[in-house]
């Protein structure tokens, strides 16, 4: 599921140099002492020296236009940098309200007063804000605030109180959202105003919140006959609600959702003992890229002026509950050896983001309105990579006609092979089967984008026909092989040590089969397997419509190829079923949406239970995670060549394992969702969850994929860990 199909596909700017930038300057910085890298340092790290150095080297008010003071930079660029600063756990909780939130706020809504006083200071890392938004009886609900504002001569008298307001204590000034209309004449979204208040205002009182910890970060705000000037309202009065929303985004989708636990992460990958094959410590690897890749794409549609609401909640949900997973799995890790980790640099992180941890799926809003917010707005998104990959529209849009329509052929006439034929023989004369291909040779000539798109939708139409084998795999194979050429419908299949291929897609139609396998020397080598002996080859058959067969190596005419070749069909294979399984996803997603809005229990549908809503926003969530990696493998297989180890194979490992963990959380919360009449064969779910199933397990499951990704960062040449997951080396 993608909620990023309005990006602009126009390059981002160039911010490598951008990165070793700040490295160089935090790297610097860390060894005179001047901090110590901690988790959470956006919320805790509050050093105004440093604020004010970030400022002067420009790396505060990014975005800010240069006549405010600022440097007229891009999203994109401050997303970079903020990331290189919060993987350093750098001291950052000084200016991050005002740079992150209130400078787009006042862009957006400021008057011209407001930008001149505030915006200069702000870039400079010199003028600090608090948020007044959360209060004692609302919790998340911002929309049932009490705080007044009562109209009086040349302004506004405010009086009620905040809570949870960071930094209020140390903050020049506060951005508050007061009621300025009663409920009963405005509604619980209307008559809702923000102002600008200083904090040296008479009537205003800070009280502190200590954390468990002892540590003062958090604040009560009480607001006793406070004087606003009319000058100080920030936006239009009872546009309050709208502008909260928006701001949200940034403060939702930012790499602070996913980067507060990467020192620990970092520290305890590098300092202890742990197995270089541990499928975790891998999964954490691959969460984050995909993380890193997902709230860059909201960074983009900020950039472009889209509406980024629910991708920003998507990240939040996610971010919050991988932030957990990863403090979990350190202590968990630490407390393998029957001592202590010896680095006290680890101990001290460990103990401080056990501490921490309970606030990450809090703040920001709760994981239940998170869920509420995306899946009240999954009845307006759909799924589809055809723009996050860059296809060309007018291909992807012929593509998704031509599918929905053979979908519907192959639904009337299932087990007809005749029908089945005929709709490949279409597909054919539409260049849709060789889509890849070398036009001199027959192909069509387009790219992965392009094929993964048809993948995508063949797969939401459950058509089970051999597409991504007969191009993607056999077909590019025998462009680069002693193969011959041989004509029809084209299976692929790699056979084990023990003579057994596995064939996902045993499609009726299939003339023949190339396999690949190893030699006891080692060696690779490939060959075809005629279709009409697949009856007798089967050695076993799967509920999930897969076979085994035997391939009796004396009955194949082999050829040698190239051990690269091999290496590089497993990762081409590893894309394409990554692809096909967002595609059954999305088909997942959509029913459980449809079915508990239409299914009623105790009066209302399904989806007005909060439970059920939390099932299918984090079923979507994932989905959007799986679509994001398997963009971003897309972006990464068309920059660079297609290797192990290499970007574009690290890209690809994290598509299939984003793609197989939310297959896994898909057809377990789809059935969920669909109760006892998803398990039946009368009803469609079944076609698309037991694909995924089957899918899931090709070329690599999500753990093998894991451990491939775990021993690659243990054996890293680019530097540190980050600049392992950034693809950015340490050094230009």
């Amino acid at each position: 599921m993608t909620t990023f199909e309005d990006v602009d596909a126009a390059a981002a700017p160039d911010t490598e140099s951008l990165r070793h930038e700040v490295r160089t300057l935090v790297e610097a910085l860390r060894e005179e002492g001047r901090f110590v890298p901690t988790v959470d340092s956006w919320v805790t790290g509050w050093d105004e020296d440093f604020s004010r150095l970030l400022g002067s080297r420009g790396f505060v008010g990014m975005t800010v236009p240069v006549e405010y003071g600022g440097h007229g930079r891009t999203y994109l660029e401050r997303f970079a940098v903020t990331e290189e600063l919060l993987a350093a756990g750098a001291p950052i909780a000084a200016h991050w309200i005002a740079d992150r939130q209130i400078a787009p706020t006042l862009l957006a809504h400021g008057t011209e007063e407001q930008k001149r006083k505030y915006l200069p200071r702000i870039a400079s890392g010199d003028c600090y804000f608090g948020l007044g938004m959360s209060e004692p009886e609302s919790g998340s609900d911002l929309a049932s605030v009490r705080t007044r504002a009562e109209r009086v001569e040349g302004g506004w008298v405010v009086n009620g109180s905040k809570v949870w307001t960071s930094g209020a204590h140390r903050s020049e000034a506060l951005v508050v959202l007061v009621r300025t209309e009663s409920v009963e004449t405005a509604g619980r979204h209307g008559g809702l105003t923000q102002f600008l208040i200083e904090t040296a205002a008479d009537g205003l009182d800070v009280r502190p919140i200590l954390s468990s910890s002892g540590e003062h970060h958090f604040n009560e705000v009480f607001f006793t006959d406070v004087f606003v000037r009319d000058e100080d309202v920030l936006g239009s009065v009872g546009n309050g609600w709208a502008q909260v929303t928006q701001e949200l985004s940034y403060e939702r989708s930012g790499p602070e959702r996913f980067l507060t636990p990467y020192p620990l992460l970092a520290a305890v990958f590098d300092d202890l003992d742990v197995d270089a094959v541990d499928h975790e410590a891998g999964r954490h690897i691959s969460r984050l890229s995909a993380l890193h890749q997902m709230s860059l794409q909201v960074s983009k549609l900020l950039q472009s002026g889209v509406p980024a609401g629910l991708a920003a909640a998507q990240v939040k949900l996610l971010g919050g509950l991988f932030e957990g997973d990863v403090v979990g799995w350190a202590d968990n890790a630490a407390l393998r050896r029957p001592d202590r980790p010896t680095s006290p640099g680890v101990v001290d992180i460990l103990d401080r983001a056990l501490m921490q941890r309970p606030g990450f799926t809090l703040r920001g809003g709760t994981t239940e309105i998170l869920s509420d917010i995306i899946a009240r707005g999954l009845e307006d998104t759909q799924i589809g990579l055809a723009r996050s990959v860059g296809a060309d529209p007018d291909l992807a849009e012929m593509i998704a006609d031509v599918m929905a329509k053979a979908g519907r052929t192959l639904d009337s006439g299932a087990d007809d092979p005749g029908v089945i034929e005929a709709v490949w023989r279409h597909l054919d004369d539409l260049g849709l089967v060789r889509l890849t291909g070398d036009p001199e040779a027959g192909g069509s000539g387009a790219g992965w984008p392009e094929a993964v798109v048809l993948l995508e939708a063949a797969a939401a139409h459950d058509i089970r026909l051999p597409l991504a084998e007969h191009d993607l795999l056999a077909g590019w194979l025998v462009e680069r092989s002693d193969l011959e050429t041989r004509p029809g419908p084209t299976g692929f299949a790699f056979v084990g040590s023990d003579d057994i291929a596995h064939l996902s897609v045993p499609s009726p139609i299939l003339r023949q089969i190339v396999v690949v396998g190893k030699k006891a020397d080692g060696s690779v080598r490939a060959g075809y397997v005629d279709a009409v002996d697949i009856e007798s080859k089967i050695r076993r058959s799967s509920p999930l419509g897969t076979v085994d067969l035997h391939i009796a190596p004396d009955a194949v005419d082999w050829v040698a190829i190239p051990a690269e070749l091999a290496a590089e069909l497993h990762l081409r294979g590893a894309l394409a079923r990554s692809a096909q399984m967002v595609g059954a996803i999305g088909r997942v997603v959509d029913s459980a949406v449809a079915h508990t809005n239409e299914r009623k229990q105790f009066g209302k549908p399904l989806a007005k239970f909060q439970a059920v809503r939390a099932l299918l926003a984090s079923t979507a969530a994932e989905a959007a995670l799986a679509s994001t990696a398997v963009a971003a493998a897309v972006e990464a297989v068309r920059s660079g060549d297609l290797r192990d180890g290499n970007a574009a194979g690290r890209a690809v490992a994290g598509a299939k394992s984003s793609a197989g963990r939310a297959s896994e959380i898909a057809v377990r919360q789809g059935h969920q969702a669909h109760g006892a009449i998803g398990t039946t064969f009368e009803h469609d779910l079944h076609r698309y969850t037991t694909a995924l199933l089957a899918w899931r397990r090709d070329f690599g499951s999500a753990s093998f994929w894991d451990e491939q990704l775990a021993r690659q960062a243990r054996a890293r040449t680019q530097g540190t860990l980050w600049a392992h997951v950034t693809g950015v080396g340490n050094a230009i």
